[in-house]
């Protein structure tokens, strides 16, 4: 150690350091200066220039005291950042976009401000929000005045981070590119609806507006749906549709059939779409669009005397509309009533609009007219109107499935399908409802008259035709000089009863409904002759029952075939209820038979001679059968006894429309 000139030498493992010249020391290495927390900084004696390094960790820097402020300042480094991300961002001044900046050194006490320069550096634009999250990481937004009009020219940008605490900041220039998507309006990003069924294209209609965007490096670019990230969930609903992204002359054009079936219910789906720069090899920056991907559902409606529509909500959650078709008054055979449907889609559209299949089923019940009831010594029941139902069907997993056709018929013959196009198809007398046959006349004089057959219901559109018969009229006999005739059971949708043990039965038709029951004749004193139940669509028509031979002990009537159940409507109700037949009677103990259940007329007997009597009535709306009646004598007194006449048929239409 020397001290010359008031110059302090050290030496310290052969390095000279001199502490009254320029340098402190001219060693490579370092120094240790005093290191402590806040709370041991000097107590007293501070002076400008002391130094030290600060322990606390929410300060853990080099100070120095400052005797103006007589206080101890941090010396701080400046922010430094090495990647921002991502490095393109989409030139619409809608939407806010956020860029992360990595890095270290940055002011987690005090905050952050990022400035943004253009190309030249011309043009400074400032952060509306930025948000350190670490020393080492921050968010900030990009300004709307970067992504506005024309901006996309002043790319690439130059990116500053300054702390606030010590006001040091970094700058790194070109790293924010920006790029142009068509359109920039928002709206633009929603492409509407789209119909299943219907096939996009990228040269003829129908065709979305393509995508398409400006690179910064000017590469032509190609496009595809996102399947990263956020992304993943609208990727694999709208690529799961049948949609993928065609790729000509630098547009993407969204193109492919949507799948029939891939929605049951309009639904709305967000989805990104992303621009390839092959020149820069990176996917830039995803766009979000939105879309509502709507079925076809079809669409029905009916002009007519007498219909009623309702709602049904199943068990499956499938909604559906229930269409019902049967006259406001009683029509007699051969009286109908005729009914035009309209169908078309729920969507508008051109010709190549076709419903989705799930919702291009028509389910449909069709009853004929129930025959009239049969009248004279003593009456058969008239046979129901004939039962069809669409039942079991390739698409009951979607609900249609409404039950069996009549007549034993194993399945239903399946529902109607309509390829229904987008413009409404009106089909004229479409539907057909038959009216119920006019019960027999029993009168003395000539002016009696026979019972009748119901009319036929029919449905009949989309190059598809189904007819349920009308029932047939119970047997009716007349020994009368001035208008004798005898008639048996009538064939049908569902036979008429015999009226006596000589007399036939009525056949139903095949998947339709059944045959009416036998009649008897005891061969007593008095002549007891019993008519048999008209056919039903569940069963045939009950044969009659003999009773003893006197005349205090008649017997009964047959009473009518059961109907059949069917839900279409929403509600279990018994169509086709075949009539009840009635005896002979010399007194008043006959019985008569019960109308079937489905609107069946019960039969009626008279054994004194007031007249009037009048079997009982089919039900309107069920294709019932007429009740017979019978009398007990073919005196003149015993007039206007007349069979019930058999109810009006129906028809029911369902289709799904959720």
């Amino acid at each position: 150690m020397t001290n010359s000139s008031s110059n302090l030498t050290l030496s310290v493992n052969g390095n000279m350091n001199n502490f009254n010249g320029p340098y402190f020391s001219n060693n490579t290495n370092a120094i240790l200066i005093p290191s402590g927390s806040s709370a041991q900084r000097p107590s007293g004696g501070n002076v400008a220039g002391y130094l030290r390094y600060n322990t606390d960790t929410t300060v853990t820097t080099l100070e120095y005291y400052r005797a103006s402020q007589s206080a101890y300042l941090p010396l701080y480094s400046p922010p430094t950042f090495t990647t921002v991300s991502p490095f393109t961002i989409i030139q619409d001044a809608s939407s806010t976009q956020i860029i992360t900046i990595t890095g270290f050194n940055f002011d987690i006490v005090n905050g952050c401000i990022v400035y943004y320069f253009n190309n030249n550096f011309s043009t400074i634009y400032v952060s509306t929000s930025t948000n350190v999250t670490s020393s080492t990481s921050l968010t900030a937004t990009i300004p709307s005045a970067m992504n506005a009009g024309t901006a996309y020219t002043n790319a690439p940008y130059a990116v500053q981070v300054q702390n606030n605490t010590s006001g040091m900041s970094y700058t790194q220039v070109g790293l924010i590119n920006t790029f142009y998507w068509n359109p920039i309006d928002p709206s633009g990003m929603n492409l509407g609806n789209l119909y299943t069924s219907l096939t996009y294209s990228s040269s003829s209609n129908p065709k979305l507006t393509p995508v398409n965007a400006i690179s910064p490096s000017g590469a032509t670019l190609t496009y595809s749906f996102d399947p990263t990230g956020a992304y993943a969930t609208g990727y694999a609903f709208v690529t799961g549709t049948g949609l993928t992204i065609q790729n000509v002359g630098g547009n993407g054009y969204i193109t492919g059939t949507v799948k029939n079936g891939y929605v049951l219910v309009s639904t709305t789906v967000a989805f990104g779409i992303r621009a390839y720069d092959p020149s820069l090899n990176v996917y830039l920056t995803t766009r979000v669009f939105n879309a509502t991907f709507v079925p076809l559902l079809l669409n029905l409606s009916v002009s007519g005397s007498g219909v009623t529509t309702n709602t049904i909500t199943s068990a499956g959650s499938y909604v559906y509309t229930a269409i019902t078709m049967t006259p406001t008054t009683h029509l007699v055979s051969p009286a109908t009533q005729s009914y035009n449907l309209t169908v078309g889609l729920t969507a508008a559209g051109g010709s190549n609009y076709t419903a989705d299949p799930s919702f291009s089923y028509v389910d449909f019940l069709v009853v004929g007219g129930g025959g009239g009831g049969g009248s004279g010594w003593e009456g058969g029941g008239g046979g129901a109107g004939g039962l069809i139902s669409s039942g079991n069907n390739p698409y009951a997993s979607y609900g249609y499935n409404i039950g069996n056709s009549g007549g034993g018929a194993s399945s239903g013959v399946g529902p109607i399908f309509i390829p229904a196009q987008g413009s409404a198809t009106t089909y004229i007398n479409a539907a057909v409802v038959g009216g119920g046959g006019a019960g027999g006349y029993y009168s003395y004089d000539s002016s009696n008259a026979p019972p009748a057959n119901g009319a036929n219901s029919t449905i009949s559109f989309a190059a598809r035709t189904y007819i349920a018969y009308g029932g047939g009229y119970g047997s009716t006999e007349q020994n009368i000089s001035s208008n004798p005739y005898s008639l048996n059971g009538a064939n049908g949708g569902c036979g008429g009863a015999a009226g006596q043990g000589g007399m036939t039965i009525g056949l139903g038709t095949a998947n339709q409904g059944y045959n009416g029951g036998a009649g008897v004749s005891d061969g007593s004193t008095g002549g007891h002759y019993i008519g048999g139940g008209g056919g039903g669509a569940g069963s045939v028509g009950g044969n009659a029952v003999n009773g003893a031979p006197s005349s205090s002990n008649v017997g009964q009537g047959g009473n009518g075939g059961v109907g059949l159940q069917n839900s279409i409507n929403g509600t279990s109700v018994y169509y086709a209820g075949g009539g009840g037949g009635a005896p002979r009677a010399t007194t008043s103990n006959g019985s008569p038979g019960t109308g079937g259940t489905g609107g069946g007329g019960s039969g009626a007997l008279t054994a004194n001679s007031s007249g009037g009597f009048t079997g009982g009535l089919g039900t309107d709306g069920l294709g019932g059968g007429g009740g017979g009646v019978g009398v007990s004598s073919s005196g003149p007194s015993y007039n206007g006894e007349t069979g019930g006449y058999g109810g009006n048929g129906v028809i029911i239409i369902r289709y799904r429309t959720t």
